[in-house]
């Protein structure tokens, strides 16, 4: 496919087309947004409006987010008409699959046609139509870097991808693929990169992040070299599985100046038996003991963490147990999702015993219980001093995060400015966040 010369009838001959993204579902997916943009903005495309394609990277992980993919392509449909619409991604390997409903896209792609996508907007402006078969090889122009766009500080690197894991309800395997991890020069030379072009904080991002491991290291190596660049003034982990909580990792945060002490813990459910028809690896108490580890590290660190309600054979008793996990661990963000059958899945055979009415009572519970034990963790903070990555000026504040990944309002005085790290007096929290005043002079 050569990129630019596409003629058809809707589209007439344009030598630079304008091109759209917009990404839903996890942060891997939002680094491969980046990089796409970032590879079109290497051909002369744009991303001005009104564009000529509109890619929608979408996700499939539950039915909501299948869901939310359809709803939002019928509005591009409805708000760009003179747009050809690609759907790639996860959505687009479970149409090809036969693991989702087809879905009205002029073109589908899978994720393995990310690193080409100047030839997947190039074959629909053609006239391309319907479902890319698998790409025959890689692509040659190599990877590219995930730059997000103008004016942001904070970026997704994307080191790991795929999963081995079981997990019955999950559809990560057959859309991604078995876990592999990138070179680890090949992930320092894009850190470098995104730093040199004003990046301060780097998020490092997989499918399976605690099964990273490149050359004769993981995680902790990671971190040991990142710390290194020049420039880098944060550094986060993306979601972990429990299993790679490690001493070895608990040690590498702790003694690092720039990793940040939050990490997002999947937990699913905080009952034994619920986690055994899940296939997750590891009991409610291995849990808790790997949250521990990390927490006896490090006094100060946060938790976040995603729960399933409604899973089947989940009773009372069980998603009590997940509620008192809760109490114990303090998470201070927690994703709640009600379980959905996947088909294709192993779970989908089971029977989803739990009724619609029982998992939206749940759900809402948990979320009234979760935001209820996050406003007593911000309340805790209110008096103390924070340290803040300043980001943006909205609604005549500045917004930034603590390292612990807590959203906090500043109060504007003189020279506080995008990416500065400023020491912030909390003077006051909501379940939202925290609200304070810069001690810097």
């Amino acid at each position: 496919m050569t990129i630019g010369e596409g003629k058809d009838a809707k589209h007439g001959t344009r030598a630079s087309p304008r091109v759209s993204f917009v990404t839903l579902g996890c942060r891997v997916n939002q680094s491969e947004t980046d990089a796409m943009r970032h590879r079109l903005d290497g051909t002369a495309f744009s991303g001005a409006s009104p564009p000529d394609v509109v890619v929608i990277n979408g996700c499939t992980v539950t039915a909501l987010a299948d869901r939310k993919t359809r709803q939002l392509l019928r509005r591009m449909r409805r708000r760009h008409p003179q747009a050809a619409i690609v759907l790639i991604g996860c959505v687009g390997d479970a149409v090809r699959q036969g693991h989702a409903e087809p879905v009205a896209a002029d073109l589908i792609a899978g994720n393995a046609w990310k690193e080409r996508i100047p030839e997947v907007v190039d074959h629909v402006l053609r006239g391309g139509r319907g479902r890319l078969p698998d790409p025959d090889a890689p692509s040659r122009a190599g990877r590219t870097v995930a730059l997000p766009p103008p004016g942001r500080i904070r970026a997704f690197l994307k080191v790991q991808d795929g999963c081995d894991g079981v997990c019955t309800y999950c559809r990560t395997t057959q859309v991604r693929g078995r876990a592999r991890s990138r070179p680890m020069q090949e992930i320092l030379a894009e850190a470098r990169t995104l730093v040199a072009q004003g990046i301060h904080e780097i998020v490092t991002v997989g499918v399976d992040l605690a099964s990273f491991h490149a050359g004769n290291g993981g995680l902790p190596r990671l971190i040991t070299e990142l710390e290194e660049i020049p420039g880098l003034h944060r550094l986060r982990l993306g979601s972990l599985n429990p299993g790679g909580l490690t001493a070895e990792l608990a040690q590498a945060i702790a003694r690092s100046t720039i990793a940040c002490p939050h990490l997002h813990v999947p937990l699913q459910s905080g009952d034994d038996a619920v986690l055994a028809r899940m296939l997750r690896p590891y009991t409610r108490t291995e849990y808790l003991d790997a949250v521990a580890r990390m927490r006896d590290a490090h006094r100060g660190m946060t938790f976040g963490t995603d729960l399933i309600v409604g899973f089947p054979g989940e009773s009372e008793a069980a998603f009590r147990q997940t509620r008192e996990a809760l109490c114990e661990v303090g998470f201070v963000n927690t994703h709640i999702f009600r379980y959905s059958p996947r088909q294709g899945t192993r779970a989908a055979s089971l029977v989803d015993d739990v009724p619609p009415s029982v998992k939206r009572r749940r759900a809402h519970q948990a979320s009234r219980l979760a935001r209820s034990i996050r406003e007593r963790s911000f309340a805790a903070m209110v008096g103390t001093t924070r340290s803040v990555l300043l980001e943006r000026q909205a609604g005549g504040w500045w917004r930034g995060y603590t390292a612990g990944y807590v959203r906090v309002r500043v109060h504007p005085t003189r020279g506080l400015h995008r990416g500065a790290i400023v020491q912030v007096r909390v003077t006051a929290a909501d379940g939202d966040g925290l609200e304070g005043t810069s001690v810097d002079e």
